[in-house]
C-alpha cells in the first residue's frame, strides 16, 4: 500500500515538474511576429540562418503543421514546385525558401504562400522571350498549370482554344477529354503536331517536364542582378519628411522596406514615403529583395529644414502706452525669463519677454524698483530660484497686504506618468526633473508660505515637452 501511494506521488511531482519545464521554455520563446519585427528572421536570410533563431518543438514529426504547438515546422510534403514552405509558430506565418534555401517572402496563410510561387514562375518565364517557343507544350504547361481539369477540358469542349495550349495542357495530364477531340470534331483537324489528339507517351510526357522545368531554372539561373533603386526626390517641411522614389528588378520585387518597415509601391516601381524628421536629423536606410533573394541597400541622411519665415502680426508690447495703477509700496513681483539653458534647448525670447514684464511691473502696475525680482538665464539657476523664493520673498511681502505678481517664462515639463509638473531651472535637466527641475506644487507653497494677500500668475511655458520653436525637449 506504502509502495504504491509512493510511485503516485512520484508520478505527480514528475508530472509537475515536466508541465513546469515546458511553460518556462514556451515563455521564454519569442513569438514568430517579435522575431520579425526585431529584425531575428528576414528576406534574404538563409534556411540554416532561419532554424537557428526559430524556435522547434521537440515532437514537430508528430504535428508537422504546428496547430498545436508554439513552435516551428514542415515536411517534405510541402515542397512546391521546389520551393521549401515553413510554418511559423501555430501557423501564425509563412515562409517561402527557394532552391537555394533563401527566405524570399513572409506571408499569411499557405494558399499566398503558394500563389506567390506560382506568380513569381511565370514572371521569371515571362522575363526571358526566347524561351518562350522553345516548345507550344512547355508554354502550355507554363500557362494553365495552375487550372483545375474540368476547367481544362471546358475549354476544348467550347472551342474557346484556338491556340491548342488548352489540349496541350490536357495532354501533359492525361485527361479523357483528349480522347474525345476527334470523334466530337469541336476543335476540327489539328494545326499541328503539338495539337494531335494522339495521346502522348510516359517518355514524352517525362522530356517535356524535364524541359519546362530546364526552361524555368535557366530564366531564373540567368537573373544575377540586383534590385535597383533611384531616389527620386527627399524633401523636408519642419517635422514632415517626403521620399519619392523607384524599385525595379529583372524578376520582380518581392519586398521594399524603409528603416525596417515595409512599404508598398506601384505596379511600375514608384514609391512614395512620409516620415518623421526629428530635430537632429534622420538617417534612412531603403532595403530592397527580389523574387530570387538578391538585396540591394540605400543609405543617407534626411536633414531637418528650419522654417523661419513665420512673421508675427502682432504689435509690439509697448508698456508706455494706456492706463497705469498709481506706486504702491504693498506690491511686489517675481520675474523669471530662462531663454538659453545650459542643458536644454533654449526657450527663445523668454529672457527678453521677461525683461519687457519688468518694465510692465514699474509702468503699468505700480511696482517700485526695490519690489521687483528678475533672474534670466544663467542668474536662474535652481539655486537662485529657491534662493528667491526663501529669502528674498519673505522681505518684500507683507503677510496679508502685499499684492504679489510672478511671472516665469521658459521650459515646463510634466513627468512620465503625468501626475505632476515641473519648472525647469537654467541648470535643469529634462531627464533628471525631481533632482534638477522644482515642481509646481513646491512653487506655490513656497509662495503660500509668504502669505501675500493676493498672488496673480503669468506662466508663459508648456508642459508637453515641446519648445517654443515646435522642438521636442
Amino acid at each position: 500500500m506504502e509502495r504504491s501511494v509512493l510511485v503516485s506521488r512520484f508520478r505527480a511531482l514528475t508530472y509537475a515538474a515536466v508541465t513546469l519545464l515546458s511553460f518556462i521554455l514556451l515563455t521564454g520563446c519569442s513569438t514568430t511576429s517579435q522575431l520579425i519585427e526585431t529584425g531575428d528572421i528576414k528576406i534574404g536570410m538563409t534556411l540554416e540562418e532561419f532554424e537557428s533563431v526559430m524556435f522547434w518543438e521537440s515532437d514537430v514529426d508528430s504535428d508537422p503543421s504546428m496547430k498545436n504547438h508554439g513552435g516551428s515546422g514542415y515536411g517534405n510534403d510541402k515542397l512546391f514546385h521546389g520551393y521549401r514552405i515553413a510554418y511559423g509558430g501555430n501557423q501564425e506565418k509563412m515562409f517561402v525558401f527557394d532552391r537555394r534555401s533563401v527566405l524570399i517572402a513572409i506571408t499569411d496563410t499557405i494558399g499566398d504562400a503558394e500563389q506567390m510561387i506560382s506568380n513569381r514562375r511565370i514572371s521569371s518565364l515571362q522575363g526571358q522571350q526566347q524561351m518562350r517557343s522553345s516548345a507550344n507544350l512547355v508554354d502550355a504547361y507554363r500557362v494553365h498549370g495552375n487550372k483545375a481539369d474540368h476547367d481544362i477540358c471546358y475549354m476544348i469542349a467550347e472551342n474557346a482554344d484556338p491556340e491548342g495550349t488548352y489540349l496541350a495542357e490536357a495532354k501533359l495530364r492525361k485527361l479523357g477529354c483528349v480522347n474525345r477531340v476527334a470523334s466530337d470534331k469541336v476543335m476540327g483537324p489539328p494545326k499541328s503536331s503539338s495539337n494531335s489528339s494522339d495521346p502522348l507517351t510516359n517518355d514524352e510526357i517525362q522530356g517535356l517536364l524535364d524541359l519546362s522545368k530546364n526552361v524555368q531554372q535557366s530564366a531564373e539561373d540567368q537573373d544575377t542582378e540586383r534590385p535597383v533603386i533611384k531616389i527620386v526626390s527627399v524633401k523636408s517641411d519642419g517635422p514632415r519628411g517626403i521620399i519619392f522614389g523607384v524599385v525595379v528588378d529583372n524578376s520582380g520585387v518581392a519586398e521594399l522596406a524603409i528603416n525596417g518597415r515595409k512599404i508598398g509601391f506601384e505596379q511600375d516601381g514608384r514609391f512614395k514615403y512620409l516620415t518623421y524628421v526629428p530635430n537632429e536629423g534622420l538617417d534612412v536606410a531603403i532595403r530592397a529583395v527580389d523574387f530570387m533573394g538578391l538585396v540591394t541597400t540605400k543609405s543617407f541622411r534626411l536633414e531637418r529644414t528650419v522654417n523661419d519665415s513665420k512673421a508675427s502680426s502682432l504689435t509690439p508690447v509697448n508698456p508706455l502706452i494706456g492706463p497705469k495703477q498709481k506706486l504702491s509700496r504693498h506690491r511686489a513681483a517675481l520675474i523669471i525669463g530662462v531663454e538659453n539653458y545650459e542643458a536644454s534647448a533654449p526657450a527663445q525670447f523668454a529672457s527678453r519677454d521677461a525683461q519687457v514684464f519688468a518694465d510692465y511691473a514699474r509702468e503699468k502696475l505700480g511696482i517700485h524698483a526695490v519690489n521687483i525680482k528678475v533672474l534670466t538665464d544663467s542668474g536662474a539657476s535652481e539655486r537662485e530660484i529657491l534662493t528667491a523664493l526663501k529669502v528674498w520673498l519673505p522681505t518684500a511681502v507683507k503677510p496679508e497686504k502685499t499684492d504679489l505678481y510672478v511671472f516665469f517664462a521658459g521650459h515646463g515639463m510634466p513627468t512620465a506618468d503625468g501626475s505632476s509638473a515641473y519648472l525647469v531651472p537654467y541648470d535643469g535637466d529634462v531627464r533628471l526633473l525631481e533632482d534638477t527641475a522644482i515642481s509646481l506644487k513646491r512653487f506655490f507653497d513656497e509662495i503660500g508660505a509668504a502669505k501675500p494677500r493676493t498672488s496673480t500668475f503669468f506662466f508663459d511655458n508648456c508642459y508637453a515637452g515641446i519648445t517654443r520653436s515646435e522642438e521636442r525637449l
